[in-house]
């Protein structure tokens, strides 16, 4: 996987939760300089889930050196989080290993990221 691939699951991971406005949803009147997008990219986006199937915000993420597919989040009300795949699947980490919910900072060491 390419670093910009791992940018871009971090990304995902920051907004998961987060909704994509739909097409027709109105947009706010252009200023002089600001570039206007063409209708055809715009037609592409739909709707989907990212990061897990659970509410509220995530504050915490972070990717693991060497393995471009592996990433983790901590969520304010629901623990620590990991993926393997890239992002298509979400497993918990911190289930009935914490005593608080909160995850405020992560960070996976580089010599032993499990």
């Amino acid at each position: 996987m390419s670093a910009t691939r791992s940018a871009l699951l971090v990304s995902a991971v920051l907004l998961a939760g987060t909704l994509i406005a739909p097409v027709d949803a109105p947009v706010a009147a252009q200023e002089p300089g600001d570039v206007a997008l063409d209708s055809a990219l715009l037609a592409g986006y739909r709707w989907r889930n990212l990061g897990p199937d659970r509410g509220g915000r995530s504050i915490a993420v972070s990717g693991v050196v060497g393995r471009a597919d592996e990433a983790y989040f901590g969520a304010v009300g629901g623990g620590l989080w990991k993926t393997t795949d890239g992002g298509e699947n979400w497993s918990p980490v911190t289930d009935f290993k914490i005593t608080s919910a909160s995850v405020g900072a992560v960070a996976v060491s580089e010599t032993e990221p499990d």
